[in-house]
This record gives structure tokens, C-alpha cells and sequence, in this order.
């Protein structure tokens, strides 16, 4: 668990707050993050009592969370699609994550294997595979399908693109870091 000051440290820079509540309802996914300065931000990890593999295993285990958050959320929007007297919604709910995230979240969990255990040069390595799989996913959760299951009629609540906004940010961070 992370002491006051790395919790400080963390909603600083990456925006988010430690052991919040999920956010909920429809809103756009985060722009990209600020160019980062390395030096200084390795500086204040060290300071802090963490490294970079730290800042990655975290970032990976926040997209990992999201993921199942948003695979639970689909699930329940395709349960109700599916009580409906309508083939057509039936055929939708057949569809799922990856279907809806146009096989962009494929080539970024690729990426995230490929950084491995988070060693520097592992993910000096990867950081623009995941920089540029970060921006397609980033882009696709803008797609007219995610909005149209943010905003779905069948009173599931949908929040793919808050959902895993955050993850998103923590994993470009990270990369930006390494590079």
C-alpha cells in the first residue's frame, strides 16, 4: 500500500487518487499526457522509494483492472441485449471487448508482454510499441460504438472510455518515462 506521500505523488502527476471510488457516466478519453521530464521524474521516484518497474507494474495492473471492469460492464449490456425479442441486438451482444475496441487492445497487451518484468531496458524497448498501441486504443474509445454503449438505452451502466482513461494515461507515463 502506498504511504501519503507516494499517494500525493501519484494523484499529482498521474491524476489519479489512490483507493477512490470509480468514477462513473460517459466522458472522453484523456488527451495525451504531457511531455515528462525523466531525470527529474526518476529523481523523485527515488525519492519516494520507487522506480520506474514500480510505476509500470502499477500502470499494467491499473489497465488490468480495467479491462475486467469494462468486461464486466459489456457482459451486463449483453445480457440485456440479449432478453430482447430483437435478432439483430442478439447478433450485437454476440460481439464482444475486442470486437468493440476494433482489435486495437490485442496489439496493446502485446505490447505490455513484450515490456516484460519492467527491467529499464525491456521497456526502453517497448515504450513506442505501447506509446503507439496507447494511441490507437485512446482513439478507438472515441468510436461511435463505445459512445453508443456509454449512452445505451437498456440501463446498464457502460463507462468504457473513463473506465480505462486512467490505465491509459499510467501506461503512456511510464512508457514516456523509459523511453
Amino acid at each position: 500500500m502506498a504511504n501519503k506521500d507516494q499517494a500525493a505523488w501519484v494523484e499529482r502527476v498521474l491524476g489519479l487518487r489512490l483507493n477512490a471510488p470509480p468514477m462513473t457516466g460517459a466522458i472522453a478519453a484523456s488527451p495525451e499526457a504531457p511531455d515528462v521530464d525523466p531525470t527529474a521524474e526518476k529523481a523523485e521516484l527515488r525519492s519516494l522509494g520507487l522506480d520506474l518497474a514500480d510505476v509500470w507494474q502499477g500502470a499494467v495492473a491499473a489497465f488490468r483492472t480495467a479491462t475486467d471492469a469494462v468486461n464486466e460492464q459489456i457482459k451486463q449490456l449483453q445480457a440485456a441485449l440479449r432478453e430482447t425479442d430483437d435478432p439483430d441486438l442478439h447478433d450485437i451482444a454476440d460481439s464482444g471487448l475486442n470486437a468493440l475496441t476494433a482489435n486495437t487492445r490485442v496489439p496493446l497487451m502485446t505490447a505490455i508482454q513484450e515490456a516484460g518484468a519492467a527491467t529499464p531496458p525491456q521497456l526502453k524497448a517497448a515504450a513506442p510499441k505501447v506509446l503507439k498501441a496507447v494511441a490507437a486504443f485512446r482513439a478507438q474509445l472515441a468510436s461511435p460504438e463505445i459512445m453508443a454503449c456509454d449512452a445505451n438505452p437498456f440501463g446498464v451502466e457502460v463507462a468504457v472510455g473513463q473506465t480505462f482513461s486512467g490505465a491509459l494515461d499510467q501506461l503512456a507515463y511510464a512508457a514516456r518515462l523509459a523511453a
